[in-house]
């Protein structure tokens, strides 16, 4: 498996979709920082949409310390 943004696209060993059918769309992303006595605490949030054209579509909310633990979170949600 690749490390880029393209290891999201690649087949696993249960999937029987062709990927080239779907359009993924990133649709949101922010911070949030919580602030306590003793520190801060920043998340980061992501929203993400597919689809194929056909009627089928799905969704992922995720969160992490950063942007890539965030989208990962919301892929594996969506899926």
């Amino acid at each position: 498996m690749g490390s880029g943004p393209e290891r999201y696209f690649e087949l696993e060993h249960n999937e029987i979709y062709d990927v080239k059918d779907w359009t993924l769309i990133f649709m949101d992303s922010d911070s949030v920082t919580n602030v306590t006595k003793l520190n801060r605490i920043n998340q980061r949030r992501v929203l993400i949409f597919i689809g194929n054209g056909r009627g089928m579509i799905s969704y992922g909310k995720g969160k992490g310390v950063d942007y890539e633990q965030a989208f990962d979170a919301a892929f594996k949600k969506m899926k």
